[in-house]
């Protein structure tokens, strides 16, 4: 099958990482407006569904990983420490 995702490794490593269920990032990935269930968790972890972009930030957000890492572009670090506090102020998906 045809990857259609460049994240799905690294989503499962950090999901892991942060001992989180695919149900439990689910929840919170609901608790910020993004809503994913297990099975689209599971399928973008596979790598058999891509993923939008406000759905790479949300996960960013609720797993506290670099969108850049997500993507392959960065080295790991949080999302916290890759934005200055006062741009996080207004942040929709704010951590």
């Amino acid at each position: 099958m045809k990857k259609r995702s460049l994240s799905g490794a690294k989503i499962r490593e950090a999901r892991r990482n942060a001992k989180l269920t695919q149900d439990q990032l689910s929840g919170k990935l609901a608790a910020k407006g993004v809503h994913l269930d297990r099975s689209s968790i599971g399928k973008i972890e596979q790598e058999e569904r891509g993923v939008l972009d406000f759905e790479v930030l949300a996960i960013a957000v609720c797993l506290n990983v670099n969108v850049g890492w997500l993507l392959g572009f960065e080295q790991r670090t949080t999302f916290r420490d890759s934005f200055p506090p006062h741009r996080l102020k207004n942040f929709p998906l704010h951590p």
